[in-house]
């Protein structure tokens, strides 16, 4: 019921815009495997809705990762949300290839009993890109409030709920082999300049409170508005690993997930 109703909102908001002559549009739906803290094999839905003009463009670009697996002592199948992952984003352009920016991300996961962080930054992007190359890079400075809670685990002394602002140095890789294979690859940093502890039970400190995202995709067009493709996505997020889930486990800063997807776009 939840992953319909996922499904259904992501259609609703597609549709809202519909009529906006400026709007890309796309659906991704796959399978994956993940390596970390939960080795598993499931599926993901994600999407992409982006409104473009000569001056202004955002953008919102949500993933859900679902997981199927058995509870004992009945052995029924459960399908449940594993992972949550969103960003969003708002540009403006000060001249042709440099765009100031609001950034924003939300994440939620089971894997890494992570219950909300959220983020919210102002920043500037510059696009590299020459008519004659096949590729384009583009370069983004964000500086970023962020906010991470997770359920407080009684008889421990984790960290449950902290603030810390941070720097993000984000590179995106663009190369078009050719007219229907492309090459994607986004990578980001976000070390922290400051953590504070909300519930007084911090165990993290600010040089050990740095994110690492590296997101990239083989994308194989097969007709207009239709293509499959691979993505290989690598997650460190470093201050993990000073947290314990519910069994005593101390958690894996890193998660690994390989995709196989089948993508449609407006």
């Amino acid at each position: 019921m939840k992953l319909l109703l996922t499904f259904f909102l992501t259609l609703l908001t597609f549709n809202t815009f519909a009529t906006t002559d400026s709007l890309f549009k796309s659906v991704t739906i796959g399978g994956y495997y993940s390596q970390g803290n939960i080795n598993s094999s499931s599926f993901e839905l994600s999407s992409e809705l982006s409104r473009y003009n000569t001056k202004h463009n955002w953008t919102i670009m949500p993933t859900f990762r679902y997981i199927i697996y058995n509870i004992s002592p009945s052995n029924s199948s459960v399908c449940e949300q594993n992972e949550f992952y969103s960003v969003q984003n708002y540009t403006f352009n000060s001249n042709n290839n440099l765009k100031m920016l609001f950034f924003s991300e939300v994440e939620h996961s089971l894997n890494k009993k992570i219950d909300l962080r959220t983020s919210l930054g102002f920043g500037a992007s510059y696009k590299l890109k020459t008519k004659s190359l096949p590729f384009e890079i583009t370069i983004s400075e964000v500086l970023l409030p962020d906010y991470f809670k997770r359920s407080q685990i009684k008889s421990t002394s984790i960290q449950a709920e902290n603030v810390s602002f941070r720097s993000s140095t984000r590179i995106k890789f663009l190369y078009k082999i050719n007219e229907n294979i492309t090459f994607v690859s986004v990578n980001m940093i976000q070390p922290a300049l400051y953590t504070k502890s909300l519930d007084n039970n911090s165990t993290i400190s600010t040089k050990d409170n740095t994110i690492f995202r590296s997101s990239n995709q083989l994308d194989f067009l097969i007709k207009k508005g239709l293509s499959i493709g691979f993505s290989l996505d690598y997650v460190n997020e470093s201050y993990l690993q000073y947290l314990i889930d519910n069994q005593g486990v101390v958690l894996s800063p890193s998660d690994l997930n390989f995709s196989f997807y089948l993508k449609f776009k407006k």
